[in-house]
């Protein structure tokens, strides 16, 4: 399987028109439930199915549009000639069924409005997550783009939605010369006032700037500045202010970005998002004292006044006429602000009596033979059930069994490898919450003594009663970690891990019983006699890489 090959197939014939809204109706659901994407990329392919085969959408299958298809696509960064020339064979790296079927939807008028619909669930994923990170087609391609293009330049009506889709945290440098869709539309079309709608309707200044070729570090325009044709047209600059009225009436501009760490609200009240408007009517400035330009850029003569009186002017009369907030935080970003409270409240319980093992418990439990592994797990009874543990996918079963222990998961884990692999790598932090627990000494007493020269120490002193509980837990966390052993299919741990348990006045097993216990070694049976001890044979490697490791030598 190629690194960007999609898991969720549609399929539907691509000549019929009804099967084509049936796949596209589909496509938004997976778009509005957020399960068009896993934790890397896009995960959705279309593909043409038939009482005769099944196989990927070609080019030729936009039908009529094929021009279309190939305007959107030759806009791409990478250009779209690649993409015409052969056979898309189940091995070949593309992935532009998405633009097909939106090619041949567009062939048929009686599924305008699902086409439509379609586009607009684009942008609604898009605007929730507010970050070209989370919109990857691949490694070169956003989702999505090329669709709204082909509804736009069929009917100029649907142009402010390529102008929502273009966020404002994107990134340039990984996702460049995406202004051209609507800069090419600019060619074609001037200042029409659905492009004028489409520039306000835009929350990205970049994209702004650059629908006529100024960008905030670039030279000369590809087209004359919007404020430069309102002047000359000042009939439109009325249409110009209404448009902008009834765009905050129906929606707020999204921030850029928020503080996700912070676990204070903003003052929505401060933004001005119309001057921001006003400030990307003409070619800005490229300065050392941005400030300094910017203000004597807002001096200059606009409309019989200047552009900083017509834009405060214009927020006034939007805030009289809109109820709320003209600004609001991207979806995603509140719900990482709230991950991020909720992983600070669950890590200030880590050493917490009991809250570790109790997040815990209903992962195990949701295991094979769960009720059996807790047993093993607390008293070392039915050890038959660990070793009929095999590898299960934990994160999907914490997903669906254990809320609070999924979450935990979310926050350990590196989003490029969301599976056993990035667990096994990250167990340390995994098991933060219940080491906090089971490793901490929730029954010593604190006790001042006094020594000489009227010196006191304060030492927390665990009773002879509770010193064996203290060790039962700790062979409990053991318990632990073999279950998590079994059920990531028996990777190694990290090296991290290897020193936390068998390093330091805490150490719990040796290192030769650390490999024993943690490490696929052969069997004493089916070793010769004249072989080493295993063990030993894994000591003399670890050894040997950390005097043949760089960075190791280093400190």
């Amino acid at each position: 399987m190629n690194q960007f090959d999609k898991n969720k197939i549609i399929s539907l014939n691509i000549h019929d028109p009804q099967q084509i809204k049936a796949a596209l109706i589909h496509y938004q659901t997976l778009l509005n439930d957020g399960s068009a994407f896993n934790e890397q990329q896009f995960d959705v392919e279309f593909k043409h199915q038939t009482p005769d085969e099944l196989r990927r959408l070609q080019v030729n299958d936009a039908g009529e549009n094929l021009a279309l298809l190939k305007a959107a696509l030759n806009l791409g960064q990478e250009g779209g000639a690649h993409n015409y020339k052969d056979e898309i064979t189940d091995n070949r790296e593309l992935y532009i069924s998405e633009v097909i079927l939106f090619a041949a939807a567009l062939q048929y008028p009686e599924i305008k409005d699902t086409v439509v619909d379609s586009a607009k669930a684009i942008v609604a994923y898009s605007r929730r997550m507010n970050d070209t990170s989370d919109m990857w087609l691949d490694d070169m391609r956003v989702f999505g783009i090329e669709a709204l293009y082909m509804l736009a330049k069929t009917d100029l009506q649907y142009a402010y939605l390529i102008g929502q889709y273009l966020i404002p945290y994107w990134d340039n440098e990984h996702a460049g010369q995406y202004e051209g869709y609507l800069s090419t539309l600019l060619d074609e079309h001037g200042w029409h006032p659905e492009l004028i709608k489409a520039f306000i309707w835009c929350d990205s200044p970049e994209f702004r700037l650059g629908m006529f070729g100024a960008h905030f570090h670039s030279g000369g325009l590809s087209h004359q500045p919007l404020g430069a044709y309102l002047e000359e047209n000042p009939e439109q600059y009325a249409v110009f202010k209404r448009l902008v009225i009834e765009r905050f009436q129906a929606e707020p501009v999204l921030l850029q970005h928020i503080d996700e760490t912070s676990d204070e609200e903003e003052d929505l009240s401060t933004y001005s998002p119309v001057v921001w408007l006003y400030q990307s009517l003409f070619q800005r400035p490229d300065l050392d004292d941005q400030e300094d330009a910017l203000d004597a850029f807002m001096q200059q003569a606009f409309m019989g006044s200047t552009l900083e009186d017509e834009a405060y002017d214009l927020q006034r009369q939007v805030q009289s006429q809109v109820t709320g907030a003209l600004v609001k935080a991207a979806d995603a970003a509140l719900e990482k602000r709230a991950q991020y409270q909720a992983y600070l409240a669950r890590d200030a319980r880590r050493y917490e009596l009991n809250y570790g093992t109790e997040i815990l418990k209903p992962l195990i439990l949701a295991m094979p033979q769960g009720e059996r592994l807790w047993c093993y797990i607390e008293s070392g009874e039915q050890r038959d059930a660990l070793a009929a543990l095999e590898e299960i996918a934990l994160m999907p079963l914490a997903k669906a069994h254990a809320p609070e222990m999924a979450a935990h998961l979310d926050d350990m884990l590196h989003r490029f490898e969301y599976n056993n692999q990035g667990i096994a790598e990250e167990i340390d932090d995994v098991l933060r919450l219940v080491s906090g627990d089971l490793l901490t000494d929730h029954f010593g007493e604190e006790c001042t003594f006094e020594l000489a020269d009227n010196l006191t120490t304060t030492l927390t002193v665990t009773p002879d009663s509770q010193v064996s509980l203290l060790e039962a837990r700790q062979q409990q966390y053991l318990r632990v970690i073999d279950v998590f052993y079994r059920a990531l299919g028996k990777r190694e741990f990290s090296e991290y891990m290897m020193s936390s348990l068998s390093e330091g006045e805490g150490a719990l097993l040796t290192r030769q019983e650390y490999y024993r216990r943690y490490s696929q070694l052969p069997a004493p049976e089916v070793l010769e006699q004249s072989e080493t001890d295993p063990v030993l044979a894994q000591e003399v490697q670890y050894i040997f890489c950390k005097f043949s490791d760089r960075d190791e030598i280093l400190y």
